[in-house]
């Protein structure tokens, strides 16, 4: 399952990255970094919600993949760290227990 995450984390960081994506596994954290037009302060709490988008017209996903991502991470007794600045890009990451 914890594959699955780090699938979900690359795929959408690549769907919004306009340059690079980066993952960092350093102890027990991974993190996905990309630099794509990054995610408004005010949105950062519904990203994780069943079928939300931030961007229902650049591409044609169902807005399952940080669902499922929060999903997975809660049965691993962890969770997901999003900071995101705008125009810069957005980082994930999340602690293996």
């Amino acid at each position: 399952l914890i594959e699955q995450v780090i699938i979900n984390l690359l795929s959408n960081a690549l769907k919004y990255s306009q340059k690079e994506v980066i993952l960092i596994a350093q102890d027990q954290k991974i993190s996905v970094l990309d630099f794509g037009k990054g995610i408004e302060k005010n949105q950062l709490k519904f990203i994780t919600k069943k079928f939300y988008k931030i961007d229902t017209k650049s591409n044609n996903s169902f807005g399952l993949g940080l669902f499922l991502v929060k999903k997975i991470l809660s049965i691993h007794k962890s969770y997901l760290e999003i900071s995101s600045t705008v125009s810069q890009g957005s980082k994930f990451s999340f602690k293996l227990h």
